[in-house]
Protein backbone atom coordinates (compact mmCIF):
# COMPACT_ATOMS: atom_id res chain seq x y z
CA UNK A 1 0.00 0.00 0.00
CA UNK A 2 1.26 3.42 -1.15
CA UNK A 3 2.55 5.96 1.77
CA UNK A 4 0.04 8.92 1.97
CA UNK A 5 1.19 12.21 1.75
CA UNK A 6 0.91 12.71 5.44
CA UNK A 7 2.37 9.76 6.73
CA UNK A 8 5.37 10.64 4.64
CA UNK A 9 5.28 14.05 5.98
CA UNK A 10 4.76 12.65 9.78
CA UNK A 11 7.60 9.98 8.73
CA UNK A 12 9.91 12.48 7.82
CA UNK A 13 9.12 14.98 11.20
CA UNK A 14 9.58 12.17 13.12
CA UNK A 15 13.57 11.42 11.98
CA UNK A 16 14.17 15.18 11.82
CA UNK A 17 13.40 15.41 15.93
CA UNK A 18 15.44 12.19 16.21
CA UNK A 19 18.37 14.22 15.22
CA UNK A 20 17.71 16.86 17.10
CA UNK A 21 17.08 14.27 19.98
CA UNK A 22 20.62 12.59 19.62
CA UNK A 23 22.74 15.62 18.82
CA UNK A 24 20.96 17.41 22.23
CA UNK A 25 22.68 14.86 24.39
CA UNK A 26 26.07 15.56 25.87
CA UNK A 27 27.94 14.99 28.82
CA UNK A 28 28.71 18.35 31.22
CA UNK A 29 32.05 18.70 31.74
CA UNK A 30 34.21 20.61 34.63
CA UNK A 31 36.78 22.57 35.62
CA UNK A 32 39.67 21.50 38.28
CA UNK A 33 38.11 21.58 41.52
CA UNK A 34 38.78 24.60 44.12
CA UNK A 35 39.83 23.58 47.73
CA UNK A 36 37.32 25.90 50.49
CA UNK A 37 38.55 24.68 53.98
CA UNK A 38 40.83 21.96 54.93
CA UNK A 39 40.52 19.42 57.56
CA UNK A 40 43.44 21.19 59.77
CA UNK A 41 43.53 25.21 58.92
CA UNK A 42 40.06 25.54 59.11
CA UNK A 43 38.31 27.25 61.67
CA UNK A 44 35.14 25.38 62.59
CA UNK A 45 32.27 26.64 65.55
CA UNK A 46 31.35 23.81 67.43
CA UNK A 47 29.54 22.50 70.10
CA UNK A 48 30.53 19.45 72.46
CA UNK A 49 27.99 19.47 74.75
CA UNK A 50 28.76 17.10 78.44
CA UNK A 51 26.93 13.89 78.95
CA UNK A 52 23.51 13.35 76.74
CA UNK A 53 22.10 16.72 76.76
CA UNK A 54 19.10 18.12 74.55
CA UNK A 55 20.18 21.32 73.48
CA UNK A 56 16.72 22.74 72.88
CA UNK A 57 17.71 24.24 69.63
CA UNK A 58 15.71 21.80 67.88
CA UNK A 59 16.48 22.27 64.05
CA UNK A 60 17.71 26.05 64.21
CA UNK A 61 20.99 25.04 65.04
CA UNK A 62 21.94 24.56 61.02
CA UNK A 63 19.93 27.61 59.95
CA UNK A 64 22.33 30.17 58.70
CA UNK A 65 20.84 33.07 61.02
CA UNK A 66 21.84 30.50 64.31
CA UNK A 67 23.99 32.08 66.26
CA UNK A 68 26.57 30.48 67.38
CA UNK A 69 29.22 33.35 68.64
CA UNK A 70 29.40 31.95 71.68
CA UNK A 71 29.92 28.33 70.23
CA UNK A 72 34.35 27.82 71.25
CA UNK A 73 36.29 27.67 67.66
CA UNK A 74 38.87 24.54 66.75
CA UNK A 75 40.60 23.33 64.10
CA UNK A 76 40.73 19.57 63.00
CA UNK A 77 40.77 17.02 63.38
CA UNK A 78 38.25 16.74 65.84
CA UNK A 79 37.43 14.09 68.50
CA UNK A 80 39.57 11.48 70.56
CA UNK A 81 40.85 8.16 68.96
CA UNK A 82 41.97 5.14 71.37
CA UNK A 83 42.57 2.25 68.54
CA UNK A 84 46.20 2.18 68.37
CA UNK A 85 47.49 2.47 64.88
CA UNK A 86 44.14 4.38 63.28
CA UNK A 87 46.01 6.71 61.22
CA UNK A 88 44.20 9.80 59.67
CA UNK A 89 47.04 10.89 57.60
CA UNK A 90 46.74 14.12 58.27
CA UNK A 91 48.72 16.69 61.28
CA UNK A 92 47.03 16.95 64.65
CA UNK A 93 45.00 13.07 63.52
CA UNK A 94 47.11 10.23 64.88
CA UNK A 95 47.30 8.53 68.19
CA UNK A 96 50.20 6.15 68.78
CA UNK A 97 48.62 4.22 71.04
CA UNK A 98 48.16 3.58 74.70
CA UNK A 99 45.04 5.43 75.30
CA UNK A 100 45.85 9.05 74.34
CA UNK A 101 44.64 11.03 71.46
CA UNK A 102 46.94 13.67 69.64
CA UNK A 103 44.06 15.51 67.66
CA UNK A 104 43.97 19.35 66.97
CA UNK A 105 40.70 19.81 69.18
CA UNK A 106 40.02 17.16 71.73
CA UNK A 107 36.30 16.00 72.13
CA UNK A 108 35.09 13.54 75.54
CA UNK A 109 34.22 10.57 74.32
CA UNK A 110 30.99 8.50 75.50
CA UNK A 111 33.24 6.50 77.77
CA UNK A 112 34.99 9.24 78.95
CA UNK A 113 31.55 10.92 79.93
CA UNK A 114 30.99 13.04 76.63
CA UNK A 115 27.85 13.20 74.36
CA UNK A 116 26.84 10.75 71.53
CA UNK A 117 26.13 13.97 69.11
CA UNK A 118 28.47 17.16 68.52
CA UNK A 119 27.28 19.78 65.98
CA UNK A 120 29.69 22.24 63.95
CA UNK A 121 29.11 25.16 61.61
CA UNK A 122 31.59 26.76 59.42
CA UNK A 123 31.57 29.77 56.69
CA UNK A 124 32.61 30.07 52.84
CA UNK A 125 32.38 32.28 50.11
CA UNK A 126 31.91 31.42 46.19
CA UNK A 127 32.75 33.92 43.92
CA UNK A 128 31.85 32.17 40.64
CA UNK A 129 28.13 30.94 39.44
CA UNK A 130 26.64 28.70 41.41
CA UNK A 131 24.90 26.64 38.90
CA UNK A 132 25.95 23.08 38.77
CA UNK A 133 28.64 22.92 41.39
CA UNK A 134 30.27 19.73 42.89
CA UNK A 135 31.12 19.75 46.46
CA UNK A 136 33.34 17.43 47.22
CA UNK A 137 36.55 15.83 49.25
CA UNK A 138 37.82 13.55 52.17
CA UNK A 139 35.55 12.57 55.22
CA UNK A 140 37.36 11.55 58.09
CA UNK A 141 34.39 10.03 60.21
CA UNK A 142 33.77 7.63 63.64
CA UNK A 143 30.93 7.01 63.15
CA UNK A 144 28.13 8.96 61.18
CA UNK A 145 27.12 12.41 60.12
CA UNK A 146 24.55 14.77 57.93
CA UNK A 147 26.13 17.45 56.47
CA UNK A 148 23.90 20.87 55.68
CA UNK A 149 24.43 23.26 53.28
CA UNK A 150 22.66 27.11 54.26
CA UNK A 151 20.04 25.07 56.52
CA UNK A 152 19.51 22.05 53.51
CA UNK A 153 20.62 18.31 54.05
CA UNK A 154 23.05 18.10 51.08
CA UNK A 155 24.64 14.42 52.34
CA UNK A 156 24.89 11.73 55.00
CA UNK A 157 27.02 9.19 55.94
CA UNK A 158 26.13 6.19 58.42
CA UNK A 159 22.87 7.66 59.45
CA UNK A 160 19.48 6.21 59.00
CA UNK A 161 17.45 7.86 55.90
CA UNK A 162 14.25 7.65 57.23
CA UNK A 163 15.51 10.08 60.15
CA UNK A 164 14.65 13.34 58.87
CA UNK A 165 15.33 15.71 62.17
CA UNK A 166 17.66 14.17 63.78
CA UNK A 167 18.64 14.90 67.68
CA UNK A 168 20.94 14.43 70.43
CA UNK A 169 19.90 10.57 70.93
CA UNK A 170 20.21 9.75 67.23
CA UNK A 171 23.03 7.28 66.55
CA UNK A 172 24.99 6.09 63.85
CA UNK A 173 23.69 3.03 62.18
CA UNK A 174 26.83 1.15 62.30
CA UNK A 175 30.58 1.64 64.09
CA UNK A 176 33.09 2.36 61.29
CA UNK A 177 31.30 0.83 58.22
CA UNK A 178 34.88 1.13 56.47
CA UNK A 179 36.85 0.04 59.47
CA UNK A 180 39.53 2.39 61.71
CA UNK A 181 40.49 4.58 60.03
CA UNK A 182 37.38 5.77 58.33
CA UNK A 183 38.03 7.68 55.53
CA UNK A 184 36.07 8.33 52.68
CA UNK A 185 35.78 9.94 49.27
CA UNK A 186 32.29 11.90 48.78
CA UNK A 187 30.72 14.03 46.17
CA UNK A 188 27.23 15.71 46.29
CA UNK A 189 25.81 19.05 44.45
CA UNK A 190 25.87 22.01 45.77
CA UNK A 191 22.71 22.96 44.97
CA UNK A 192 21.99 25.73 47.89
CA UNK A 193 25.62 27.32 47.41
CA UNK A 194 25.03 31.29 46.83
CA UNK A 195 27.49 32.44 44.60
CA UNK A 196 28.69 36.16 43.54
CA UNK A 197 31.35 36.23 46.28
CA UNK A 198 29.08 38.45 48.67
CA UNK A 199 26.79 35.72 50.56
CA UNK A 200 28.36 34.01 53.44
CA UNK A 201 27.71 30.03 52.79
CA UNK A 202 26.76 27.74 55.74
CA UNK A 203 28.03 24.36 56.38
CA UNK A 204 26.50 23.06 59.35
CA UNK A 205 27.47 19.00 60.43
CA UNK A 206 25.45 17.29 62.67
CA UNK A 207 27.98 14.44 64.17
CA UNK A 208 27.17 11.01 65.77
CA UNK A 209 27.95 7.33 67.10
CA UNK A 210 26.76 4.53 67.01
CA UNK A 211 27.30 2.33 70.12
CA UNK A 212 25.56 3.73 73.57
CA UNK A 213 29.46 3.67 74.81
CA UNK A 214 31.45 4.27 72.42
CA UNK A 215 35.50 4.62 73.61
CA UNK A 216 36.16 7.34 70.29
CA UNK A 217 34.75 10.21 67.90
CA UNK A 218 36.37 11.35 64.91
CA UNK A 219 35.52 14.46 62.39
CA UNK A 220 37.46 15.69 59.77
CA UNK A 221 36.63 17.00 56.34
CA UNK A 222 38.47 18.70 53.43
CA UNK A 223 36.24 19.99 50.87
CA UNK A 224 36.07 21.42 47.07
CA UNK A 225 34.12 22.70 45.03
CA UNK A 226 34.56 22.19 41.34
CA UNK A 227 31.94 24.26 39.04
CA UNK A 228 31.31 23.22 35.38
CA UNK A 229 33.03 24.58 32.66
CA UNK A 230 31.37 27.52 30.34
CA UNK A 231 29.12 26.45 27.76
CA UNK A 232 30.53 27.77 24.57
CA UNK A 233 27.75 30.27 22.82
CA UNK A 234 26.00 28.28 19.90
CA UNK A 235 23.17 28.39 17.58
CA UNK A 236 21.15 25.01 18.08
CA UNK A 237 20.40 22.98 15.20
CA UNK A 238 17.06 23.50 12.86
CA UNK A 239 15.17 21.42 11.04
CA UNK A 240 13.00 23.39 8.03
CA UNK A 241 10.12 21.24 6.66
CA UNK A 242 8.09 21.72 3.42
CA UNK A 243 5.75 19.54 1.61
CA UNK A 244 5.26 20.71 -2.46
CA UNK A 245 3.98 18.90 -5.09
CA UNK A 246 2.90 15.78 -3.05
CA UNK A 247 6.55 15.37 -1.86
CA UNK A 248 8.12 16.29 1.94
CA UNK A 249 10.99 18.09 2.02
CA UNK A 250 13.71 19.03 4.46
CA UNK A 251 16.28 21.40 5.43
CA UNK A 252 18.94 20.63 7.93
CA UNK A 253 20.70 23.49 9.82
CA UNK A 254 23.72 22.53 11.95
CA UNK A 255 24.53 23.67 15.47
CA UNK A 256 27.11 26.44 14.88
CA UNK A 257 29.24 27.14 17.87
CA UNK A 258 30.02 30.78 17.82
CA UNK A 259 33.11 32.98 19.91
CA UNK A 260 32.44 33.71 23.27
CA UNK A 261 32.61 37.65 24.01
CA UNK A 262 34.96 38.49 26.89
CA UNK A 263 34.08 41.86 28.74
CA UNK A 264 31.83 43.15 25.68
CA UNK A 265 34.29 42.50 23.05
Amino acid sequence: MMMTMRGKYLKTLGVAFLCLGFLSVASKAYSAPTEIFNVTNTVWRYFNPPADTDPGWGNFWRDTDFDDSLWPTGQGMFGWETSAGAVYGVPGAFNGGGGGSFFNTEFTSMANGGSRTDYFRTTFTWAGDANGLILSGTLRIDDGCIIYVNGQEAYRYNIDPAIVDPDYTTAATTANPEGEPNIIDIDFPGTNVVGGGIVENVIAVFFTQAGANSSDKVFGWTCSVTPPLPRPLQRNPSVRMSCKAGRSHLKWSPMVCLPRRINGI
